[in-house]
């Protein structure tokens, strides 16, 4: 996280583009060591559990719901730069950066959540195949707090684009207000997508990015030429909610739950926070 601000620091943009791609090696070797040194540890699979090949069958179609879903927040600004002004474009990427912030903390509540539901489907299996669903519904509904808080945050932080950054940028925060509902509901939908993952369904994951990507590529396509970047931003808005959509409807054929129970937090769930907050307090007290 601090090489790309560092190499921005030493070699202007081009010392950015290096530093991302050292922090993106750096980070990703740690994983890998993590994991290895992990699987060393672990105890050796018996028959009936996974092997390298199904793990790997399993994990390449998750990620290319990931691909799709990062490669699915670039291509309007490919396609702007054909048709609006580079102005114009970089007032919009300031809007998409800080928009795409909102689902940072979901994803991260993503990945803790895949492999506690894969771990408690095993478990599941070896008593009589009776799956706890009570996880994935309350990782949905912390993903729903989660997603609201950051909404709320990031839309403070657009109304004051302005103030910061000057008048020029005025437009930045329309376009981030339209984007910003369809990102928080897509934190949302990752959540989901970890969820339905994890119980053993990767082809649903594999289906939200296939369906999802190509139709907001012809979407741009179509809107852009006429429209600009303000049809880029409802494009983008209406994909995330659409891929939100498609998460929820196949997240509920593997979930047996109603809708409130996975969409409304409870009082416990807020409890959480506030036991996490007034921890959090006490240990900044006594530090200092």
């Amino acid at each position: 996280m601090l090489l790309s601000p560092l190499g921005a620091i030493i070699a202007g943009s081009d010392g950015v583009v290096y530093g991302l791609c050292a922090g993106y090696l750096i980070g990703g070797s740690f994983c890998a060591a993590g994991a290895l040194v992990a699987a060393a540890r672990s105890p050796q699979p018996g028959p009936a559990e996974p092997t390298i090949g199904r793990a790997l069958s399993i994990g390449s179609r998750s990620w290319v719901n990931d691909l799709f879903q990062v490669v699915n927040l670039r291509p309007d600004l490919f396609i702007l730069n054909a048709y609006a002004s580079t102005a114009a474009t970089g007032i919009y990427s300031v809007a998409l950066a800080i928009t795409t912030a909102a689902f940072i903390l979901p994803q991260s509540l993503a990945t803790v959540l895949l492999p506690r539901s894969a771990a408690e489907r095993m478990a599941a299996e070896e008593e009589d195949r009776l799956i706890d669903e009570r996880t994935a519904a309350s990782a949905v509904r912390h993903a729903v707090l989660v997603s609201v808080g950051a909404a709320a945050a990031l839309g403070v932080l657009l109304l004051a684009v302005p103030t910061i950054w000057g008048g020029d940028f005025e437009r930045t925060t329309d376009y981030g207000l339209i984007m910003l509902p369809g990102v928080a509901l897509l934190g949302i939908g990752r959540v989901m997508v970890a969820a339905f993952t994890g119980r053993g369904h990767p082809h649903y994951a594999l289906a939200v990015g296939m369906l999802s990507f190509p139709a907001t590529l012809i979407a741009y396509l179509l809107v852009i030429p006429d429209h600009g970047t303000t049809g880029a931003a409802i494009v983008s808005s209406a994909s995330y909610v659409a891929a939100a959509l498609l998460a929820a409807a196949l997240f509920f054929t593997t979930v047996r739950a109603s809708l409130r129970q996975v969409l409304v937090p409870t009082r416990a769930d807020i409890a959480d926070y506030a036991r996490f907050a007034s921890r959090l307090r006490s240990r900044i007290l006594a530090r200092s």
